[in-house]
């Protein structure tokens, strides 16, 4: 039977955390495990490793801050995200990227936590999850600066 895993759950956002065991349940009855959960910022990241931990057999998690959220990247972020990356659940940096629609970040602050982040999955050694919403040419000049050092990536989110 084909087994497929859902690289992407929004898991902990309001509409589904008071639902997880259902949703873990009802994908495993579609053949949909592991599911991977996504940080979105490091307090969310550092949440979803909490609940991959009571679900060791069907989650998975990111750590990384989404565009969305870039204006929180600060000095201490890196460090901060690097200790959860190393945790035995996270399998990729990520959601990180560039959004230029929605502008929620500064566009500064987004190529910022964008790059420090591609730098911290080369030196991790870790695939990422990747997010490019109208913004081709900025995000383009980014990942060719870290391409030739990350293991695999992934883009989740693609407009151009």
């Amino acid at each position: 039977m084909t087994q497929y895993i859902d690289i992407a759950v929004n898991l902990l956002s309001d509409r589904l955390k008071h639902d997880i065991d259902t949703i873990i349940n009802e994908a495993a009855k579609h053949n949909v495990s592991p599911l991977i959960v996504i940080g979105s910022d490091l307090d969310e990241s550092s949440e979803s490793i909490s609940i991959c931990q009571q679900y060791p057999q069907q989650l998975y998690c990111t750590t990384g801050v989404h565009p969305h959220h870039a204006s929180s990247w600060d000095q201490h972020s890196k460090a901060r995200l690097t200790q959860l990356a190393k945790q035995d659940t996270v399998v990729a940096i990520g959601e990180c990227g560039l959004d230029y629609n929605r502008d929620f970040s500064p566009r500064p602050a987004q190529r910022k936590a964008f790059a420090a982040q591609l730098e911290l999955a080369s030196e991790l050694n870790m695939p990422v999850l990747m997010h490019c919403r109208e913004a081709h040419s900025d995000f383009i000049a980014i990942v060719n600066e870290y391409r030739a050092q990350l293991p695999n990536a992934l883009l989740h989110c693609f407009t151009g």
